[in-house]
């Protein structure tokens, strides 16, 4: 990573990647039930598709079509040795495919196209973007989608400058970008019901921040590698972080600082910090309350999964193994609730009706 990253950490002192396969299932011989009756692929109207959890085996169920765009009904079931829990997931949107596009082939084109389009548009990039010096775009619209179609955006490491930048909007589509050298890859700021879905963010400060009180945004089946903080929260309020791969950073894979009520769930939290020197770890939730830590794996950290002045939150189904210090540390939260996870070394929490984890690593 460039020096500048290196150097502004010492200033702030201190793949198993599981993916959401679409019609498929992780660790269940279940057969997935087709929920869509006669309807055919091209109708457009919305389908259900839901999401179990069953003793950590996740089976999902989607249109025929294997888009991922329509309605998904999410509902998360957890077995406790001798009851059941339901978590309560709040259904999520997505958008229908953009009916035009648009292309562009740099910044300023892609933030001009971006500015123009009308709701629903789609832009596309159809070239590498190198060297930027700059923010490279910009974005306050609302309803757009910007597929990257697996295109770099590439800047200089300087601070204060995104690759890309939702500046207080909403209803927007991220997807297919690799973002890499920059302040932040992506960045939220007091903008909702996003939606960042299968990009690649590395060796930037942090890979994906969400910051001023984003509520609602989907971020989902992302890499973070190589960054300071992988996936960063500040404020960000409600948002669902899911089947991200946060391996490899600096610091944290992901990390959040006072914020509630967000879902995070099948995320693979690996390796972070792994010199042991910048007080890093895999997920950490620091003044934060009434968050889901669902089905996460978080191995080889400093710490694995650490709940420092957070109250009211469940972690439920993770697996946290080979950690360094601490598998899992509640440390001085209250009312948080455990269940059905795998560790060996824990402190300050426990699972339900048990002392320590439900599972052993070994």
């Amino acid at each position: 990573m460039k020096n500048k990253i290196k150097s502004r950490l010492i200033e702030i002192g201190s793949l198993i990647v599981v993916v959401i396969l679409i019609g498929g299932c992780i660790g269940s011989d279940e057969k997935i039930e087709d929920k869509t009756g006669e309807k055919s692929a091209e109708e457009t109207e919305p389908v259900e598709s839901t999401i179990r959890l069953e003793c950590s085996k996740m089976c999902i169920t989607d249109d025929p079509g294997g888009s991922i765009y329509g309605t998904h009904t999410l509902c998360v079931r957890d077995c406790f040795n001798n009851y059941d829990k339901k978590l309560e997931i709040p259904e999520i949107r997505f958008p229908p495919e953009p009916i035009s596009w648009v292309e562009c082939d740099s910044c300023e084109s892609c933030a001009e196209a971006i500015k123009n389009a009308a709701k629903g548009t789609g832009v596309k990039l159809i070239e590498d973007i190198e060297w930027e010096e700059g923010t490279c775009i910009h974005w306050s619209k609302d309803n757009i989608t910007f597929d990257c179609q697996n295109h770099t955006i590439d800047g200089w490491n300087m601070e204060d400058y995104y690759g890309i930048y939702l500046d207080r909007t909403s209803g927007n589509t991220i997807r297919n970008c690799i973002i890499t050298y920059f302040d932040n890859g992506i960045k939220l700021y007091g903008s909702d019901d996003n939606i960042i879905i299968d990009n690649s963010v590395n060796d930037n400060f942090w890979g994906i921040y969400i910051e001023s009180y984003s509520y609602r945004n989907i971020i989902i089946n992302n890499t973070a590698t190589g960054n300071i903080r992988g996936i960063h929260l500040y404020n960000g309020n409600e948002n669902y972080i899911a089947s991200n791969a946060a391996n490899d950073n600096e610091q944290f894979g992901i990390y959040l600082v006072d914020s509630y009520k967000n879902i995070i769930i099948n995320n693979a939290a690996n390796n972070n910090d792994a010199e042991r020197i910048n007080g890093g770890g895999g997920i950490e939730l620091k003044y934060s309350l009434r968050s889901m830590l669902v089905n996460n794996t978080v191995n080889s950290n400093p710490n694995g999964i650490v709940l420092s002045d957070s109250n009211h939150n469940k972690v439920i189904g993770c697996i946290a193994c080979s950690n360094a210090v601490d598998d899992i540390y509640g440390g001085s939260g209250y009312d948080n609730f455990g269940g059905s996870n795998t560790c060996d070394k824990i402190r300050k929490f426990n699972d339900t009706d048990t002392l320590g984890c439900t599972y052993k690593c070994s």
